[in-house]
């Protein structure tokens, strides 16, 4: 494991009566090696990486975990976040969500007690106020800071939350979700299998850009 150093310097000085410094050998030089990673690291579970909400959904909850040191208190902020622009897939736009009409903006601190792996997140949606981007639209949240000896994972610390305007579109969106972890064979197999039932059937667009982020994973 990469390590970092830390070093400082201890000097003895002020002996007591009937004692004697060895000026060559007054001072101690002590290194101390931490490990670059952190003992734990915080991230969105498999299911809650790539989430998929209906347009008429008003609440999403996501799953967030820890993998080591369940024995300590950590802790880690979160934050919701717009697109800075819409994301090409295919033919469709991948619009913004709107804070505030699309979604509540939500901002807070999640704690992990002892004992604890997993905690859960919850954001409002408000379709009720829906801004006028078209489906799909998407925004995401981020995990950062994170406390007690933890820290967040490159890759899974933001979750991308996709709101999509019909069941069929939930279901093509839900797939890619099983690619955001390390993929074996079954994982793979039992995808492509899903894509295939699926596209044998006429689809829209909205659902055309879900099979084709699939084939670009």
């Amino acid at each position: 494991i990469p390590q970092s150093e830390i070093h400082f310097f201890v000097e003895l000085y002020e002996v007591t009566a009937g004692a004697a410094l060895n000026n060559s050998a007054r001072f101690a030089q002590v290194k101390l090696f931490q490990p670059d990673k952190p003992p734990s690291l915080v991230y969105f579970s498999v299911g809650s990486r790539l989430p998929v909400a209906h347009r008429k959904a008003t609440l999403v909850s996501l799953q967030v975990a820890r993998d080591h040191g369940a024995g300590l208190t950590m802790s880690v902020n979160f934050s919701t976040q717009e697109l800075r622009s819409a994301e090409t897939i295919g033919r469709t736009l991948i619009s913004p969500a709107i804070s505030g009409k699309d979604f509540v903006r939500t901002e807070g601190t999640l704690i992990f007690e002892p004992g604890q792996r997993t905690t859960v997140l919850d954001v409002i949606l408000t379709p009720e106020t829906g801004s006028l981007n078209p489906f799909p639209k998407r925004f995401q949240i981020m995990l950062f800071d994170a406390k007690g000896g933890a820290g967040v994972d490159k890759v899974y610390g933001t979750a991308n939350i996709t709101l999509v305007s019909d069941a069929d579109s939930q279901a093509f969106w839900g797939l890619a979700d099983q690619l955001q972890q390390p993929l074996d064979g079954d994982i793979l197999n039992r995808v492509l299998h899903s894509v295939s039932v699926k596209v044998a059937t006429e689809n829209t667009d909205e659902q055309l850009s879900a099979v084709l982020y699939l084939i670009d994973k």
